[in-house]
């Protein structure tokens, strides 16, 4: 019996491992088709200079002035969002960079995803 438990506790335990995602790209995409509403989605963690921006990806942390690359300080915050099983999205209105893929503005006429950043001209 406690072999049984064992197996349909790690069977859970890679459940939910397999489930974890990125604020604005999901593995695949799965919170992007429009199945979830942004209103469902948590704010994501701050992050930047005082807390002031806001994590777009696990290396991209964005205040309204400036984005943040790679790691260092600024995305610390945003590295520890990542492995985050609920989904988040930056308070921020959505945006679609030039591959397709749906992004957050950033700031003034900046979409970003979770790896790039674009020009857009409808952020504002």
């Amino acid at each position: 019996m406690s072999t049984f438990v064992t197996i349909c506790f790690c069977l859970f335990a890679c459940a939910i491992v397999s489930e974890c995602c990125f604020l604005t790209s999901c593995p695949y995409q799965r919170y992007n088709t429009g199945k979830r509403s942004q209103a469902t989605l948590e704010t994501c963690s701050a992050c930047g200079p005082n807390l002031s921006g806001y994590c777009f990806g696990a290396q991209l942390c964005c205040t309204g002035e400036r984005c943040y690359f790679g790691q260092n300080d600024n995305t610390l915050l945003c590295h520890l969002e990542a492995r985050n099983s609920r989904p988040c999205a930056p308070p921020t209105s959505r945006c679609t960079v030039a591959s397709g893929d749906a992004g957050f503005c950033a700031m003034a006429a900046l979409c970003c995803t979770d790896s790039i950043c674009e020009h857009h001209g409808e952020c504002q």
